[in-house]
């Protein structure tokens, strides 16, 4: 069972009814705690409560077990924001620009690479670092 997506239903279905966290855990008779941690993800609520709570929050016991049956994979990249975004775009450049700067050095060491495609190469390179530091501010 994922205990994060149902809690972010029922935590949907409490604020649709209008109910606080107390009234809910008052119409179960369980702790306002119980609930918080239900919506938080922390942990699920028991099997005996289900058909209790569903009924409290107007859908079926298939309605609220249903967001468990298919994961959402790209869950993680929907939960981005754009703090998260600039981040990676920081840490991709930084990477990309150090992977260019070896891989063109080694080849060039090989002897399969001209001094003039190194250089080129090179530019590039601090051309990414150059991005990273104005993606950074």
């Amino acid at each position: 069972m994922n205990c994060r997506n149902m809690g972010k239903m029922i935590l949907r279905l409490r604020k649709e009814k209008g109910m606080t966290q107390k009234e809910l855990a008052d119409r179960l008779q369980i702790t306002g705690n119980a609930v918080s941690k239900w919506e938080r993800g922390v942990s699920c609520p028991d099997i005996s409560v289900l058909p209790e709570l569903a009924e409290i929050l107007g859908v079926s016991m298939d309605e609220l077990l249903a967001v468990n049956l298919m994961p959402d994979k790209w869950q993680a990249f929907k939960e981005l924001n754009a703090a998260d975004v600039k981040e990676m775009a920081v840490l991709l450049c930084r990477w990309v620009s150090l992977a260019l700067a070896a891989g063109g050095l080694l080849i060039f060491l090989l002897g399969a690479l001209a001094q003039s495609e190194l250089c080129i190469i090179l530019c590039v390179a601090v051309i990414l670092l150059g991005v990273d530091s104005l993606l950074s501010y």
